[in-house]
């Protein structure tokens, strides 16, 4: 009987500083407070006094009889019961994991946080710079507050943002200030042509093709032929001539057009 009433006397204590505990602010966001009892098993030791006789000499040379005393050790497996506070979260929080002792500290989001964004209260995330949103899902528009100090233009990313400039400008090192580069040099002027002369643009092929008919020309004018050989001017010549073969390009089609070149 007395054993119980010194076990209810502990469990009220316990109780009573459970309450002082939690209205002090130790342990927040516990609504309820209960106890667990579980049993715990230990060692116990006895020490128990053994007398032995024995006989010694005493003097006179006598034999004399005495005691002497050594203690056994009795250990026995014990049990006794423990009784701990177990704390019910209010809604929205909960406990840390191994940790009871802390209470309910921890908020608990039913969506999770995003972006780095992290749980402080019941369902409401405290979102990094440039996110926004109850779960930090929605982008901060910085450009669009004006406040993003950018001299020229402003680009709104992820997260984010960067300032850029406009053609012929350059971002300098403090991300936000542009400077003018350099004007590119200009092309020097074209040399001016013979007095009334127009100089039109010719392609490419077609100017290849004009030097080839003047190196025919050439070679027609440097040689003696013995035969007839139509020039560029359509007059005949005598002399032999073998056939050669040039060719022509026009766009993309390209044809093929024999010259009368004067044997030797």
């Amino acid at each position: 009987m007395q054993r119980v009433r010194s076990l209810l006397a502990g469990v009220f204590l316990i109780l009573v500083a459970i309450r002082v505990e939690i209205s002090s602010g130790s342990r927040r966001h516990v609504c309820s407070v209960g106890l667990k009892s579980r049993t715990i098993s230990h060692l116990t030791s006895h020490a128990q006094p053994v007398y032995q006789p024995y006989l010694t000499v005493c003097q006179g040379y006598r034999l004399c009889s005495t005691y002497r005393t050594t203690y056994q050790v009795v250990q026995r497996l014990a049990y006794r019961q423990l009784s701990e506070p177990v704390y019910a979260c209010c809604p929205g929080w909960r406990q840390a994991t191994g940790r009871p002792k802390l209470g309910c500290n921890i908020a608990v989001c039913r969506r999770r946080c995003q972006n780095g964004g992290k749980c402080v209260l019941p369902n409401q995330c405290s979102c990094p710079s440039g996110w926004t949103g109850r779960c930090c899902e929605t982008d901060v528009d910085e450009c669009a507050g004006g406040r993003h100090g950018c001299s020229q233009a402003c680009l709104n990313v992820a997260g984010s943002y960067r300032c850029t400039c406009r053609p012929g400008y350059a971002l300098q090192s403090d991300g936000k200030s542009c400077q003018a580069t350099d004007l590119p040099t200009e092309a020097p002027a074209a040399l001016p042509g013979p007095v009334g002369a127009s100089a039109p643009a010719v392609p490419g092929d077609i100017q290849e093709l004009r030097s080839r008919v003047a190196a025919l020309e050439e070679v027609s004018h440097d040689h003696q032929p013995s035969g007839t050989w139509a020039g560029r001017g359509g007059q005949g010549l005598p002399g032999k001539f073998s056939t050669a073969t040039g060719w022509l390009k026009d766009g993309n089609k390209t044809k093929t057009q024999h010259f009368a070149k004067p044997g030797h």
